[in-house]
């Protein structure tokens, strides 16, 4: 991705993202988190989108991410929209 690096701090990101709302089978073939979210940004603005922005690229990665806290965990994700609790021996 071509961001400008004074814009953002250094971060990084260790874990397994699995994402099955992506209307584009090129998810699975990505092996990056920067190659998962251009895909991404790509599958909801279409391949003839702008180039990225840095506000662009961080509301992506929370959609990827809220999408993948969704799909792993429905119950909780019901539960808390609906004002109840959690169950204690929740993965989460």
């Amino acid at each position: 991705l071509a961001v400008d690096s004074e814009e953002l701090s250094k971060f990084s990101f260790c874990g397994n993202v699995s994402m099955s709302y992506a209307s584009s089978s090129n998810v699975d073939d990505c092996k990056s988190w920067d190659d998962l979210i251009m895909t991404t940004y790509q599958s909801l603005h279409g391949a003839a989108a702008p180039p990225m922005s840095i506000t662009e690229c961080i509301e992506t990665e929370m959609a990827v991410l809220k999408c993948t806290q969704i799909e792993s965990f429905p119950d909780e994700v019901h539960a808390l929209q609906a004002n109840k609790p959690v169950h204690p021996n929740s993965r989460l």
